[in-house]
């Protein structure tokens, strides 16, 4: 959540580039975390994290 809120504080000139990186770089973190202990294969879980 504090990305979101990093985000908004952007000024303008930067928010249309910067925020939608921010945005799904935070996203990727729990998607990765989410596979990695989805995975039955330790080995490829600590690549995936």
């Amino acid at each position: 959540m504090e990305c979101y809120r990093l985000s908004k504080s952007l000024p303008d000139e930067e928010k249309y580039s910067m925020v939608t990186q921010i945005r799904r770089a935070a996203l990727s973190v729990h998607l990765n975390i989410a596979e990695g202990c989805s995975r039955k294969i330790r080995g490829r879980e600590k690549k995936i994290l």
